[in-house]
């Protein structure tokens, strides 16, 4: 059993991946090829995955085509992970800018306050679900010191349609949508 600073390798990773996916896991930005060829190789259906996140309400609709930004995507099994990240206080900042820019501000200006509130709201809390997910189970190969209880899943790429969606709340009344996706796959010629 390898060990690292920040985890413990508990599958069989080499001492690069298990580097590669400590680093993945602390910063969600550095994805090597390394780490890439290992999500694609050592992906498994694993039923429900959530996603939390902060999600545009003009684009909540029936139909909208959810592809992330990037090569890959952090999901989790455990649904009450998934409210965590949506209800979080918190919108990234690149979202508020592009809101920003399409109502023809600079963000790079002094914008008043009640601006940058307004594009605040135009985000809502999202707890997306897949139901017959596949994705790299990253407890199954390493558990870090941080983020194990996330029982994080790794999605490779994918384009997934809303089919669905409900207006809810949690426990604490703080609302939310849950929104239930299919995968989008490509035609066959």
């Amino acid at each position: 059993m390898n060990k690292g600073m920040n985890y413990t390798v508990v599958g069989d990773l080499t001492d690069r991946e298990a580097r590669d996916l400590d680093e993945f896991l602390e910063s969600s930005h550095n994805f090597t090829p390394t780490l890439f060829r290992l999500i694609e190789e050592r992906s498994e259906r694993v039923g429900q995955l959530y996603r939390g996140i902060k999600f545009r309400k003009r684009d909540l609709t029936a139909g909208y085509i959810y592809e992330h930004w990037e090569n890959v995507s952090s999901w989790t099994i455990k649904e009450e992970v998934s409210h965590s990240f949506a209800l979080v206080d918190y919108i990234p900042e690149g979202l508020i800018e592009e809101v920003l820019e399409e109502w023809g501000y600079d963000y790079t200006e002094h914008i008043d306050n009640e601006i940058w509130e307004k594009a605040y709201n135009e985000f809502v809390a999202l707890v997306m679900i897949v139901e017959d997910g596949c994705g790299f189970v990253v407890n199954k190969h390493l558990l870090h010191n941080q983020f194990s209880k996330e029982e994080e899943v790794i999605v490779k790429g994918g384009k997934w349609q809303f089919t669905s969606f409900q207006e809810k709340k949690n426990d604490e009344g703080k609302t939310y949508y849950e929104v239930r996706l299919s995968e989008v796959t490509k035609a066959v010629a």
